[in-house]
């Protein structure tokens, strides 16, 4: 049995898929690339990098995902929209 101590990432429950890259990411978003990597540097996207090589891997949890996309949804929807300044 995969876990502590054995050097293997533990799956959570089979309901929440792993996605494996940034395209999957992207596409489970329904955004582009680039954008998905906009937001995990600049907004706080739960997105786990292995570095096992010089450019690290990516994955992310489907589970974090939404929750991520559900408090950046209410957080929107409660802000100010910004005008530009004339």
């Amino acid at each position: 049995m995969p876990g502590i101590g054995s050097g293997l990432i533990p799956f959570p429950e089979t309901s929440d898929r792993r996605l494996g890259s940034w395209k999957e990411i992207a596409t489970y978003l329904g955004r582009g690339v680039r954008s998905v990597q906009r937001w995990e540097r600049e907004e706080g996207l739960p997105v786990h990098r292995l570095s096992h090589q010089k450019r690290g891997s990516v994955y992310a949890y489907k589970s974090e995902l939404d929750e991520w996309w559900q408090n950046r949804s209410s957080s929107l929807a409660t802000q100010e929209p910004s005008y530009p300044k004339k």
